[in-house]
């Protein structure tokens, strides 16, 4: 995302900032039952769902092989949920820092490296053609939202849960 947002027109560039940091300009709250809304049983995921699912039976019945009822996806309440939350609230802090470091990249070298033979594939793929200047951001956009949603998840702990860091 960062290296996409990087590489993009200027126009493209300021829609693309705008949706990674409007998350910022809400509360988490409202975020959290926001997501609620989308996941839930009558969410809308599970709404979009089930008119494609009505559509494709409908298709499917004239075939001569309709389908069943559809059943709403359990989206809610299970692990997926839980990291699809912490991976919604903690990507920002994952894609601004990266995009920071890829926009003060000089652009002259990357064209060189590409006009040496270095595919662009590697800019997809992690790959060394960014040289070492990827190791001054590997640490706020690989450790950090890391270190968040773990500690994010070790307090989401119940009352009365033990808590794994005590000594016993």
């Amino acid at each position: 995302m960062a290296i996409a947002i990087t590489f993009a027109s200027d126009k493209t560039k300021a829609w693309l900032l705008l949706l990674i940091m409007l998350p910022f300009w809400t509360n988490l709250l409202i975020r959290t039952y926001a997501l609620m809304a989308v996941l839930r049983t009558e969410g809308y995921i599970n709404f979009a769902l089930g008119f494609l699912w009505s559509g494709l039976s409908h298709l499917t019945a004239l075939a001569g092989h309709p389908l069943g009822a559809f059943e709403p996806l359990p989206l809610l309440h299970n692990n997926f949920a839980v990291v699809f939350g912490l991976v919604y609230v903690q990507l920002p802090f994952m894609v601004l820092p990266l995009y920071a470091a890829l926009d003060r990249l000089d652009r002259s070298l990357l064209e060189a490296s590409l006009d040496l033979g270095r595919g662009t594939h590697h800019l997809r793929t992690g790959g060394d053609s960014v040289g070492d200047s990827r190791n001054h951001f590997r640490g706020p956009g690989h450790a950090d939202p890391l270190d968040r949603s773990l500690s994010d998840a070790r307090s989401a702990r119940r009352p009365g849960q033990p808590d794994d860091r005590q000594c016993h």
